[in-house]
């Protein structure tokens, strides 16, 4: 439920973009692509990087949702997702840290140039 939340907030941005971005840039003149695959990971004794990871990568939504409910308290598709947070966001949260808790994270980085100059972006 989490993932379908977070698939359809719309602060969360596209999430899409990564398959279409090398097109993107390739069509507004950047040369060089290259793609980087990165693993972000916290083992089960890593609780200070297990709470970094689930800081950066899922405290956000709350946030989100809390806006998404002011701008539109009558929306209830935004009442549910709050509902359904208020009710699980800890218990994911335990999850994520609990003693024999493993996390692996795959991230994706493109790196390219502007094909009239050497910058690199």
């Amino acid at each position: 439920q989490f993932l379908n939340i977070l698939e359809q907030d719309p602060y969360a941005g596209n999430r899409q973009t990564g398959a279409q971005l090398t097109q993107l840039l390739e069509n507004a003149g950047y040369k060089d692509l290259k793609l980087w695959n990165e693993g972000i990971s916290a083992q089960a004794e890593e609780r200070e990087q297990k709470q970094n990871i689930f800081r950066v990568f899922f405290s956000y939504l709350p946030e989100d949702v809390q806006r998404l409910c002011h701008l539109e308290p009558e929306n209830c598709r935004y009442q549910a997702w709050q509902n359904w947070l208020q009710k699980n966001y800890a218990q994911l949260e335990a999850e994520i840290l609990r003693k024999d808790s493993r996390i692996f994270m795959g991230l994706q980085m493109l790196s390219c140039r502007k094909a009239n100059n050497d910058t690199t972006l």
